[in-house]
Order: C-alpha cells, then structure tokens, then sequence
C-alpha cells in the first residue's frame, strides 16, 4: 500500500512497479527505458483529517460520509473541529410549501418549453410558407421579363417590317411613274389618266 502524508501530494499507485519488476524477471533489457525515481511521503494523522477519514468508538476506521449519525454525533465530539459534517449542527430541512413552490416552477418551466417549441414550429413553418411565396415571385418576375422581352422583339420587327414594306411601296410608285412617262404620247388617242397619287409632284 502506497504511503501518503499529505492530499496535496499525489501518491504512487500501490504496486505500481509491479510491470518492471516482470520485465527484470524474464530478462527484458530495460536499459533504453526511461527511469524516475520519486520519494514516496509516510502517512501522517493529519492525512487522516484532511481527506476525513477517522476512527469510530467501535475502532473501525470510516469516512464521514459512511457513519451513521450515532457515530458522526460520538465522532465530532473528539475531532469537532476537522471535522466539515457535524450532526450537532443544526440542519435546516427546506419545508413543504417551499418544495411544493419548486415542483410548481417546474411544471411551468416544462409547459413554456412546451409553448416555445410549438412556437418555434409554426415559425419554421411561416418561415417555409414565405420562402415559397418569395420563389414563386421570383419565378413569376422571370417570366415577365420573358415576355416583355419577346414583345419587344416583335414590335422591332413589325415596325422594321413596316419599314421595308414603306419602302418597297415608294420604289414601285416611282418606278411606274418613270415608266408612264417614258411611254410615246398618241395624238389620236386620248391621253392617259392618271390618278393623283401617282402624279409627280410639282417643283
């Protein structure tokens, strides 16, 4: 058993070169091992106290924790200054409305847990129903910008196609007013009617 005198300072493990002594006995070569060697404190009276551990009337030793209170009561009487439990100490013992009260907080405290998760559930869900609302609107606003681009593109082409049609329609009337005029005039016929629009118009 392993000598200690005082709680502050660590003590060996009983036995505790008990494997170097089986490698020395089968020839193990321990000279590459690292060896230290700590000077091992005696046990004191005091350790006794420090770690609560005393001697009851019936000569058993026993910490105070394990007495019963007619050895605690036989005990502080001779070591009532180290000693850090003391049954005739007065011991106050919480009453019964105080209990009650406790119990009662607690049972609120569980029912506001319950209140707060099933808060924290229908939030999680608004918070779901909103992140759908706002993805829809976004694929919404796509599809707008989809179709305003698309008119866009046709009223281009319409007005460019308007454009070409104008332009072919001015090339026509100018090229049958130049083949109207070159034609040769009749004196026996009558001359050729034109109507307005396709006359030249004057300088």
């Amino acid at each position: 058993m392993s000598k200690i005198s005082s709680i502050k300072c660590p003590a060996p493990l009983p036995y505790a070169n008990l494997l170097t002594l089986v490698f020395t006995h089968f020839g193990v070569c321990l000279d590459r091992e690292l060896k230290e060697t700590k000077f091992v404190p005696i046990i004191t009276p005091g350790s006794f106290k420090h770690i609560q551990f005393f001697k009851t009337p019936t000569g058993t030793w026993k910490f105070v924790e394990d007495m019963d209170p007619e050895e605690i009561a036989l005990v502080s009487q001779k070591y009532c200054p180290h000693i850090k439990y003391c049954s005739t100490c007065p011991q106050s013992t919480p009453s019964t409305s105080f209990l009650e009260h406790v119990m009662t907080l607690d049972e609120q405290i569980y029912e506001l847990q319950e209140i707060v998760e099933k808060l924290e559930y229908i939030l999680v869900q608004h918070t779901d129903v909103l992140d759908g609302i706002a993805h829809n609107q976004a694929i919404m606003d796509n599809h707008l910008n989809c179709i305003q681009t698309l008119l866009t593109t046709h009223v281009s082409e319409i007005h460019q196609k308007l454009g070409d049609l104008i332009t072919m329609g001015s090339l026509t009337r100018q090229c049958a007013l130049k083949a109207v005029l070159s034609l040769p005039l009749n004196k026996h016929k009558a001359p050729l009617m034109l109507p307005n629009s396709y006359l030249l118009p004057k300088p």
